[in-house]
C-alpha cells in the first residue's frame, strides 16, 4: 500500500517497549525537507514513546529568544543555612562603630554578603509560551526526566515523570489561589485582567520610559532623576541655627528590642522591597536575631539626632500618567526607601502623632490614623 502511494516509513526504533507501533508516514523524497527523527520520552501516562520530527529550516525569520532572568530562590536549605549564620553571628563585634551613619552601612553589608553566599543567583530561559506557573524547578525535573529516559534508567524516569506531574498539580493550584483566587471575590476588575492575562487576550503593554529613544538607557535614566530631584532642590534648605529651641530640651525616649521585634513581625512580605534590602520573608523569620542590632542603631541615631543617609536613598520607578508620555513632566515617582529606615520612621512618626494628637480638631478626619469620610458624613449628619 506504502509503496503504491509512493510512502515511506521514516520510524526505524521501537517505540513501546521492543516494538515499532508508532509509524510515521511521509511521501518520496524526505532527506531534503525533514530531519532524522529523534526519540523522546511518553507523554503523561502513556508508555509509547514520542516521536520529534523537525524539519529542515535554512533560516529561521523573526525567531524570539528566550528572555533571560536572574533570580535568587529561597529555598529552605539555603534559609536554615543564613539563620544559622545571623543565630551565630556577634552583633556587638559585627557593629562595633558608634557612628549611626557606619554601623547602618556595616548592618547592610553583613545581611547582603550573607545572603549572596547563602542565596545564589540562578539563571532563568523563559520563553513567550511558557505558562505563568512555570518555574524553573518543573524545567530541572524536565531535563532530568528527558536524561533518564535518553540513558534506559526505566525506574528513575518513572521517579521523575512522577515527579513532574505532582509539581505541575501543585504549581497550578498554588498560582491559582495567589494570583486569581483571591482576586474573583475582592477585585474582580484584576481578576479579569489576570484572567486575559492567562489566556492571551490582553491588551499589549506599553513602554514605561519611551521618552528619546536615540539616547541610550543611561542618558535617559540621569534625565528622570534630574527632573524629579528639582522637585525638592527649589525648595530652600533648612536652615538648623534659626529653628525655634525649645529648652531645657528633653532627651529622645529610648527604644527596646521588644518594640522592634513586634514591628519586623508585622512586615508585610508582598509588598516591594528596595534594591539593597535583603527579601522582607528572612527579616520577618529571624525579627529576633535582627531586633538587638536594629534597637542599638535607634538609640545611637537618637543620641545623636542623625537619620542614616543610607536609609534615605530612595528606589524610584517612573510610572507614565498617560500611554503616551514623551517628556519627564509625564511621568509620576513612585519611590521605594529601605525597610529599616521606614521601621524607625514609624517610630518617630508615633511619637509626633502622640504629641499633636491633644491639639487636633475633633473634626479632623482626614490624615488621622481611624478616620475616614465616612466619620466625616456621619458627624455631618
Amino acid at each position: 500500500m506504502w509503496n503504491l502511494c509512493s510512502f515511506v516509513s521514516v520510524v526505524n526504533f521501537s517505540t513501546r517497549g521492543r516494538s515499532c507501533l508508532d509509524k510515521v508516514v511521509l511521501s518520496r523524497p524526505t532527506p531534503d525537507v525533514y530531519q532524522t527523527p529523534v526519540k523522546l520520552a511518553p507523554l503523561a501516562c502513556s508508555d509509547h514513546s514520542s516521536i520529534l520530527l523537525k524539519p529542515k529550516v535554512n533560516k529561521v525569520k523573526n525567531r524570539v529568544k528566550p528572555k533571560k532572568k536572574l533570580l535568587r530562590p529561597i529555598k529552605d536549605s539555603s534559609v536554615r543555612v543564613f539563620g544559622q549564620i545571623i543565630t551565630q553571628l556577634n552583633w556587638s563585634n559585627a557593629i562595633s562603630n558608634s557612628d549611626p551613619e557606619k554601623a547602618a552601612v556595616e548592618l547592610g553589608d553583613i545581611l547582603q554578603t550573607n545572603f549572596r553566599n547563602c542565596f545564589p543567583i540562578v539563571v532563568s530561559h523563559l520563553k513567550e509560551d511558557d505558562k505563568p506557573w512555570f518555574n524553573v524547578g518543573i524545567k530541572k525535573l524536565i531535563r532530568k526526566r528527558h536524561n533518564a529516559y535518553r540513558l534506559g534508567k526505566d525506574a528513575e524516569f518513572r521517579f521523575y515523570r512522577n515527579e513532574v506531574r505532582n509539581k505541575i498539580r501543585s504549581a497550578k493550584a498554588e498560582f491559582y489561589s495567589k494570583s486569581i483566587a483571591a482576586l474573583r471575590n475582592n477585585e474582580p476588575r484584576k481578576w479579569h485582567k489576570k484572567i486575559q492575562t492567562i489566556t492571551g487576550k490582553a491588551k499589549p503593554k506599553f513602554n514605561t520610559i519611551v521618552l528619546n529613544c536615540d539616547l541610550p538607557v543611561h542618558d535617559v535614566v540621569r534625565d528622570l532623576n534630574i527632573h524629579f530631584s528639582r522637585i525638592c532642590s527649589q525648595l530652600p534648605a533648612l536652615d538648623l541655627e534659626n529653628l525655634p529651641a525649645f529648652l531645657p530640651s528633653l532627651s529622645p525616649p529610648v527604644i527596646y528590642p521588644g518594640e522592634v521585634y513586634r514591628r519586623l513581625l508585622k512586615i508585610k512580605v508582598n509588598k516591594s522591597s528596595h534594591p539593597d534590602d535583603i527579601p522582607s520573608r528572612l527579616i520577618r523569620d529571624f525579627a529576633v536575631e535582627l531586633a538587638p542590632p536594629l534597637t542599638e542603631i535607634f538609640n545611637l541615631c537618637l543620641k545623636s539626632h542623625v537619620f542614616p543617609s543610607v536609609w534615605k536613598r530612595a528606589a524610584i520607578t517612573p510610572i507614565p500618567k498617560s500611554s503616551k508620555a514623551c517628556s519627564p513632566d509625564e511621568y509620576r515617582p513612585i519611590s521605594i526607601t529601605p525597610l529599616f529606615g521606614r521601621i524607625f520612621e514609624s517610630f518617630i512618626a508615633e511619637w509626633i502623632s502622640k504629641d499633636f494628637q491633644p491639639h487636633l480638631d475633633p473634626q479632623q478626619f482626614g490624615n488621622s490614623k481611624g478616620c475616614s469620610t465616612t466619620h466625616y458624613l456621619v458627624d455631618l449628619m
